[in-house]
């Protein structure tokens, strides 16, 4: 499994951000939270009503990464800001249910994002931003 990894992408009037690789453990929870409530704040200044989550290559999700979610998702809803969980795989997807936690998210299909596209490809281009661990405080 590969280390998870976060990027992020924005224009005026559309942010997405795509999650990659896995989140097995407590200290990729922390960088997951960290890095989306920076994400957040960066795009609450901005006055954008939702965020796009590409979440297509997003491989598991422990319980602590699961409680980093909810926290953002929480902030992100108190900010007035809309986050939409896209494209999530079968084994988070059953995960994010196990617990209750999908539920609560919005969740949308692979085909309904709607953030930059950029964010979708499998090579991302070096002018998308990865959020590097320790620069999110």
């Amino acid at each position: 499994m590969r280390k998870l990894a976060i990027y992020v992408s924005g224009k005026q009037d559309c942010a997405g951000v795509s999650l990659r690789g896995g989140c097995a453990d407590s200290a990729e929870a922390v960088y997951l939270q960290q890095a989306l409530e920076q994400i957040i704040q960066q795009f609450r200044q901005r006055d954008l009503p939702c965020l796009w989550l590409d979440c297509r290559h997003l491989e598991t999700l422990s319980w602590q990464g699961q409680r980093a979610l909810l926290h953002v998702d929480n902030l992100a809803r108190t900010a007035g800001i809309c986050l939409f969980w896209c494209g999530l795989n079968a084994l988070v997807g059953e995960q994010l249910r196990t617990s209750g936690l999908y539920s609560l998210l919005y969740v949308r299909t692979a085909k309904e994002y709607a953030g930059p596209l950029l964010l979708l490809e499998e090579n991302l281009p070096a002018t998308v931003q990865l959020v590097r661990r320790g620069e999110n405080r």
